[in-house]
């Protein structure tokens, strides 16, 4: 039987970079495949390996944001998943590559050994070796990102779990057949301060990182502090709208890149450290059991039994980030008065 010669499996982290990394290497897939790289298309709407879950790690949890997103009910994602495998197995058949690459955040989730024991036995009918990769983001830092994406979707903060590293990635080192990579995802730390830099380097070490086409416009554009805040007002109930709150949200992004002197969103000290105190578990699991540190934080200050858990419930962004009020109020009149408008005015408005 023919075979690839490594498969590697992009698991995430979430919130390191996963779609910016995805989307660039689905674009360059062609010149990839010519140097031997095998990049299986999915999914129009996926281009990473998102939909391989539910075959590859027997994922069948319903998620309803991401059957409407895929347009898919979920016996629909299930029989696409199985199309999707299938196709790798002919596509290796017939023309075996050096490498294939599977990417997908929605495989950072803890998983029985029952479940990695299958994935080993169906990785290991396409290819001879197989590693994962991951990377893996500072608590506060993540929060933060989690957040603004949440907010863009008008859903609140949330309680991480203190050991998610751990209870993730133990249990693929232990059952997985090959070796797991686990990488900072920071710019102080990656090769030339991006993820596919330095996934590329690592990764594919053959190609030159400089001749892949970068995405011109980039993927979770960042949020102003001020857009933060009216995002989490709507979420929570604090402002009172009573059309479209998804389309007065819209316009609050929108105005966000046209107004000048956006706060940039930066956790206040001890909201960082709660953070932190609070994932010491997985910090110290990293850095103990396999030398993993991030480079923003003073591990000589952890203290895991002092956490401020009103963190997690805060009544405003301004108990997380510095906020110009003012800029909020110009932010806010401007996006309400374009939501109160019809939709085709709103777009031509946008454009010109």
């Amino acid at each position: 039987m023919t075979k690839a010669d490594e498969l590697l499996l992009h698991i995430g982290q979430e919130k390191t970079g996963t779609t910016t990394l995805q989307s660039t290497l689905i674009r360059a897939r062609l010149e990839l495949r010519e140097q031997g790289i095998l990049l299986p298309y999915m999914h129009p709407h996926a281009g990473n390996s998102l939909l391989l879950a539910y075959t590859l790690f027997g994922h069948k949890d319903a998620n309803i944001y991401r059957q409407s997103w895929l347009e898919m009910d979920l016996a629909q994602l299930i029989a696409a998943s199985e199309r999707a495998w299938n196709d790798i197995q002919a596509t290796v058949a017939k023309a075996p590559p050096e490498k294939i690459l599977m990417s997908s955040e929605l495989f950072f989730r803890p998983m029985t050994s029952a479940a990695i024991r299958a994935a080993n036995q169906m990785v290991n009918q396409v290819s001879k070796s197989s590693r994962i990769v991951a990377y893996l983001r500072a608590p506060d830092a993540y929060f933060l990102s989690y957040t603004q994406q949440a907010l863009k979707d008008l859903s609140l903060c949330f309680r991480p779990s203190r050991t998610l590293i751990k209870d993730t990635v133990a249990p693929l080192i232990k059952g997985w057949d090959g070796p797991v990579s686990l990488n900072v995802f920071d710019r102080q730390v990656m090769k030339g301060g991006d993820i596919v830099t330095d996934f590329v380097t690592r990764y594919f070490p053959a190609i030159d990182p400089a001749t892949i086409e970068r995405l011109r416009i980039p993927y979770n554009v960042t949020l102003s502090a001020e857009a933060m805040s009216i995002l989490y007002d709507i979420s929570s109930g604090k402002m009172v709208w009573g059309a479209d709150r998804h389309g007065l949200a819209i316009e609050v992004m929108k105005a966000d890149s046209r107004i000048d002197n956006p706060t940039k969103p930066k956790l206040h000290t001890a909201a960082a450290q709660t953070l932190i105190n609070w994932r010491a578990p997985d910090l110290f699991w990293l850095r103990d059991e396999h030398g993993i540190t991030f480079p923003s934080i003073d591990y000589d200050v952890i203290d895991p039994n002092e956490v401020d858990e009103g963190v997690f419930r805060i009544n405003g962004i301004e108990e997380l980030c510095d906020v110009n009020n003012d800029r909020k109020a110009t932010l806010l009149r401007r996006a309400m008065g374009r939501a109160r408008l019809p939709k085709s005015m709103r777009r031509l408005l946008f454009k010109y």
